[in-house]
């Protein structure tokens, strides 16, 4: 439905706010649904880490049970900041919008800086942390998934609203995966 919502804004010249924010409130609500009903094994722990600061964002890192959960995670987070995006982009462009699209603009923004802040915590736990059991270390290339990875963060990074600090903190990401990964697309 995301996608569908973005190509139709691509391909019409001037699309209709009013169209767009109730489909976009749509898919917002479907997004929030979807985690919510999330089984248990889905969970991760919270941990702090005395890796240099660079490597961690705000010291913290996510353990998951399986790696590939944390992936779809992050991939579930930055489609919720792009329809978040997406809400704050159209409910400006409402000359007279109702007093809750006021209320929206307020949550879209939290929504957004609490999903790019637990996908830069995601992906310092997957690039650098012990997030996947020792048994099966070997079946996980080092770079595998790095290019979804990139993604992630730089969606994160460049987000509506999200603090200076988060921004920087991706900005000197990038740099190092770029440099000592020697992954230049980063």
């Amino acid at each position: 439905r995301f996608v569908e919502l973005h190509a139709s804004i691509k391909a019409v010249h001037t699309p209709n706010a009013d169209v767009i924010v109730r489909k976009a409130l749509l898919c917002e609500a479907e997004l929030d649904e979807w985690e919510a009903k999330l089984p248990g094994h889905w969970g991760y722990d919270a941990a702090s880490s005395r890796e240099t600061k660079s490597r961690m964002f705000n010291g913290q890192y996510y353990i998951y049970r399986d790696i590939w959960i944390g992936r779809i995670l992050d991939h579930y987070r930055w489609a919720r900041i792009l329809v978040n995006e997406i809400l704050l982009m159209y409910i400006g462009k409402i000359a007279s919008r109702p007093p809750e699209y006021n209320i929206q603009r307020t949550k879209s923004l939290a929504i957004i800086s609490q999903m790019a802040s637990e996908i830069c915590v995601s992906v310092s736990g997957q690039l650098y942390c012990h997030t996947i059991p020792i048994s099966k270390i070997r079946l996980v290339p080092a770079t595998s998934g790095i290019f979804l990875l990139l993604f992630a963060v730089a969606v994160a990074g460049s987000s509506f609203g999200v603090p200076e600090e988060l921004h920087g903190w991706v900005i000197k990401l990038l740099e190092e995966i770029g440099h000592k990964m020697g992954i230049r697309r980063a």
